[in-house]
Formats: C-alpha cells, sequence, structure tokens
C-alpha cells in the first residue's frame, strides 16, 4: 500500500509539497441505490476490489460506455495517512468535508458552488477529504 507514497516521495524535491483531494472512504460506503443513506459496502475490507458493471460514468452521466466493468480498491483513511507518513512525508493538514465533487447518491443535489450534498440527511458525514504534505529537509 505504501508504494504510491514512496514514488511521490522520490519525485519531490525537499520541501516539495503533495496534495492530494478525494472522496473520503466513509462516503464510500454509501449504497448509492438505496434512499433513504444506508451503509452498503464494508469499511474494513481487506483490500479487496469491488467489481462495479453499470453505466453511466461518474465523470460523464452522458457517456455511453463500450466497455463498463471496473475494479475499485477501497483504502481506509489510516490506509493513505500512514502510507504518506511511511513514506517520510510530514502531514502538514487533513480536511474533511460533509460534500463532494459528484453526485454519488440520488438525496445528493448541486450547490451553487458546484459541490454536491445530501438534502434530505439529518446529520453530516465525512464526504471528501484533502491532504497536504512534503517532503522533509
Amino acid at each position: 500500500m505504501i508504494k504510491w507514497a514512496q514514488i511521490i516521495n522520490n519525485y519531490l524535491k525537499p520541501r516539495g509539497i503533495f496534495y492530494i483531494i478525494d472522496n473520503h472512504p466513509f462516503g464510500l460506503i454509501i449504497d448509492e441505490h438505496q434512499e433513504p443513506f444506508k451503509v452498503g459496502y464494508d469499511y474494513f475490507n481487506e483490500g479487496k476490489p469491488m467489481y462495479w458493471d453499470e453505466s453511466p460514468a461518474y465523470a460523464d452521466p452522458n457517456a455511453i460506455l463500450k466497455n463498463q466493468a471496473s475494479y475499485e480498491w477501497f483504502h481506509l483513511m489510516s490506509d493513505i495517512i500512514n502510507a504518506l507518513l511511511k513514506a517520510d512525508l510530514e502531514l502538514e493538514f487533513l480536511h474533511e468535508f460533509p460534500f463532494t465533487f459528484h453526485n454519488i447518491h440520488p438525496d445528493m443535489k448541486r450547490r451553487e458552488d458546484g459541490y454536491w450534498e445530501f438534502q434530505t440527511l439529518k446529520f453530516s458525514v465525512p464526504m471528501m477529504f484533502s491532504i497536504r504534505s512534503y517532503k522533509k529537509i
């Protein structure tokens, strides 16, 4: 799991910055086919890939995919952070957000700023995160 972080460290200059923003692992356990909000996927899935065979593509809902099959690997927040730390990168900050950059559930609505958030959920949940780290001197 840490190989990607080691590669990043290898290409950064001293004090060089690595910044990532992505879907929060918690948000990825939500079953996008169930209303209301329901957990549908295992957070601690032991690195097993998740298989998808559906359309449309999340990046373009109007795209017609010739090959719809895909595999995705779920990573815990601790996996991501620990990979950066083990690769000897200094963690500057971790931010978590109750919204995300694309529609992943039927209850979500696009805000004026372009982010998506739940409409009827009574509690906020982490849907996106960002981490800024840098290479030590």
